[in-house]
């Protein structure tokens, strides 16, 4: 029987149900007024995608769509309250302050590590932060999101499990 579940699951996956964090990917004609609403109907707009996540008493849904070659998510509540909106940016699209704060705090974390991504995250009371994707030379945690305030100042951070890519040597 577990094998049964366990396999069923990976068959959902596989077809393109679910995502690996659980979501469920919407078709658009499944998707909430709310949700389709939120892509903007000017700019270079392409790959626009409707997610549904239940977690627990909780279910939220997230669009992602890409804006002028930038990947943009933006995760609702079930009744259409922002939570999170995700911008890709260019690292090097940053300040010089902001850049030399962030690349002292990750040289003095790692001994080698390269900036994979950088993301603007905007939370639900509009606080602003700049995620930092890095793959480094720690062989406990390689690949994690490190989150810094806009003066610079390390917030958090946390493992993110991704696909394995090149490792530094």
């Amino acid at each position: 029987m577990q094998k049964m579940l366990i396999f069923s699951l990976l068959f959902l996956i596989s077809c393109g149900h679910f995502t690996a964090d659980g979501s469920r990917k919407l078709k658009s004609a499944e998707a909430p007024d709310f949700l389709k609403a939120l892509v903007p109907q000017t700019g270079d707009i392409d790959d626009v995608s409707f997610y549904e996540k239940h977690k627990t008493e909780l279910t939220t849904y997230k669009v992602k769509y890409e804006l002028n070659d930038f990947e943009v998510s933006i995760t609702v509540d079930h009744e259409g309250n922002f939570l999170e909106k995700e911008e890709d940016l260019l690292f090097s699209s940053l300040n010089e302050k902001l850049k030399l704060k962030i690349t002292t705090y990750l040289a003095s974390r790692f001994e080698k590590y390269q900036i994979t991504e950088t993301e603007r995250r905007t939370d639900k009371n509009m606080n602003v932060f700049i995620d930092v994707e890095v793959a480094s030379s720690d062989k406990k945690n390689p690949f994690l999101e490190i989150s810094f305030d806009l003066e610079g100042n390390f917030v958090s951070e946390e493992v993110e499990h991704v696909e394995s890519i090149e490792m530094l040597n």
